[in-house]
């Protein structure tokens, strides 16, 4: 079986070279990806509880969504991680969280 990437060759590159940003919109698509794979839309991800990992869905998908869920998570916690976020949603960021 062939892997999946999350991102193409020209994100890679900007990864490479250090570029403000591209490591953020790399795992951001990575969280993307691993929701598609477990048949969820990244978009509903403040709607979607742990019990969506464990019922009514395989344990690869279950595992895979939790997985999904973790990586945004961290993401959430610094505003460039939520700008890569927004920047995979469609949707700009309206308001930044208290003290920032």
């Amino acid at each position: 079986m062939t892997a999946r990437l999350a991102f193409g060759p020209a994100l890679a590159a900007a990864i490479e070279r250090e570029e403000e940003g591209a490591l953020l919109r790399g795992l951001a698509s990575t969280a993307a990806l691993w929701f598609a794979l477990a048949d969820f839309d990244m978009a509903l991800r403040k709607e979607i509880r742990a019990t969506n990992c464990t019922t009514g869905i395989g344990a690869a998908e279950g595992a895979t969504l939790a997985a999904a869920l973790d990586l945004c998570a961290v993401l959430e916690l610094c505003p460039q991680g939520r700008k890569a976020l927004a920047d995979l949603d469609g949707k700009p960021i309206l308001q930044q969280p208290e003290g920032e």
